[in-house]
């Protein structure tokens, strides 16, 4: 399916270059201090059922009785105020239970009523609750509004595209979608808490997924980043080549900034990997982003081509495609990790994925610290919270690492869900 063109009528779209950038700035970057973090919960699983519990951050531990949750424990949402948990039930062994979202109020520890939600309900790619009035829940490729004080879907929207990534700003959501049939145009879509979906297309910016002869997806096509700054009222998108697309979320009207690619002396890593037979292979650049405050963006990601290994097998090659933080106001990037494909803002640092280990840089580049613990995956960072950082094992276990010092201050807790009022759920 593509975008239609009467859903883009009426939308301007300004369009003009900006300076280039250079590889390094004069002065290094300094990153915002951190806000204090709010309670953290857990939700952990037993068969089909789970219980919520508040938990310590620095060891995960219960500080109180448990709620039991049942099978309302795939998605999750904070109300505004913190108080209450909207819930989804997530797949069940039961092909008769069908999808439905619970209130849970965590002062009287009470569910709510059951009520239906889309099908999608538990295949969502967010649930976020922007209004005391209006929850939305996201699919691949629609947008859900529910009522939860009358309890009821009030508005089902479809998006004719498929969901990349989506951001909050405020009580509207941001999301960057991707033609659902074929490798074309980016778009940057502006969801109110009311179902009202405003566009701009960003065509020198590919997304989408690529399809064999016989139509069959085929494998991920190019994934660009999404980062928003909800104080100024901007999103940025950006992919491997490709300008960074400055959009102004009040009109959307769209600034195109050009950065110098910087390019290591030591050349870049190789990893090639035997796909498994039912993974789906990636090819072009995926670009992920976060918004660091202060004007200051950070991009990660890898290069993705698929060829043969030294045994003629099928086999995808992933290039990092390194660290870099994105000055907005100058438009300059500064470089910080060359073989970098990750990256997780953690307490005024960045923390990244490079090789085997994790590893926390400053602003100016210089490191905080390595962790190279057995059996902890560099792609496996779950959450943040203030000073702590959560990451899974090969083992499914997780360990909680002080992001002050990198030392690994509880390990092999039992694979949990993660949520707080303060966080991204």
């Amino acid at each position: 399916m593509t975008v239609p063109r009467a859903a883009l009528a009426g939308i301007a779209l300004a369009l003009t270059v900006g300076t280039v950038g250079v590889s390094a700035t004069a002065s290094s970057p300094e990153l915002r201090a951190a806000p204090e973090p709010g309670p953290l919960y857990a939700i952990s699983w037993q068969g089909e059922a789970g219980t919520l519990a508040r938990v310590e951050p620095a060891t995960l531990r219960r500080t109180g009785r448990p709620i039991a949750l049942g099978r309302f424990a795939a998605g999750s949402a904070f109300s505004p105020d913190g108080s209450r948990l909207a819930l989804t039930r997530g797949p069940t062994s039961k092909p008769a239970l069908r999808p439905a979202l619970r209130v849970l109020d965590l002062r009287t520890r009470r569910l709510g009523p059951a009520f239906a939600v889309p099908p999608g309900g538990f295949g969502h790619r967010m649930i976020s609750w922007l209004r005391p009035d209006r929850i939305v829940l996201v699919r691949d490729d629609e947008l859900a509004v529910i009522d939860p004080v009358r309890r009821k879907v009030v508005r089902n929207v479809s998006l004719a595209a498929s969901v990349v990534a989506v951001e909050r700003a405020g009580d509207s959501l941001v999301l960057l979608l991707a033609p659902s049939d074929r490798v074309g145009a980016a778009t940057l879509a502006v969801a109110d808490a009311d179902g009202s979906v405003r566009r701009v297309v960003l065509s020198p910016i590919p997304a989408g997924f690529r399809f064999d002869e016989d139509g069959n997806p085929s494998g991920g096509g190019p994934t660009p980043g999404l980062a928003v700054d909800p104080e100024a009222g901007h999103a940025y998108v950006l992919g491997g080549g490709t300008p960074v697309a400055d959009v102004r979320l009040a009109d959307l009207s769209v600034s195109l900034h050009e950065l110098a690619r910087p390019v290591s002396l030591l050349g870049r890593l190789r990893n090639w990997v035997e796909p498994a037979a039912h993974a789906k292979r990636r090819e072009g650049p995926q670009r992920e982003a976060a918004w660091l405050g202060g004007g200051l963006l950070a991009i990660a990601g890898s290069d993705e081509s698929v060829g043969t290994d030294v045994r003629g097998r099928p086999a995808q090659r992933s290039d990092p495609a390194g660290l870099h933080v994105v000055d907005t106001r100058n438009w300059t990037t500064h470089s910080l990790n060359e073989s970098a494909s990750a990256v997780v803002p953690a307490d005024g640092a960045l923390v990244t994925a490079a090789g085997e280990a994790l590893i926390a840089l400053e602003p100016d580049g210089a490191r905080r610290w390595t962790l190279t613990a057995s059996g902890l995956r560099p792609d496996g960072v779950l959450w943040t919270h203030g000073s702590f950082l959560y990451v899974q094992r090969e083992s499914r276990t997780v360990a909680v690492v002080d992001t002050r010092t990198g030392t690994v201050l509880t390990d092999r807790v039992r694979a949990t869900t993660l949520l707080s009022p303060a966080g991204r759920n």
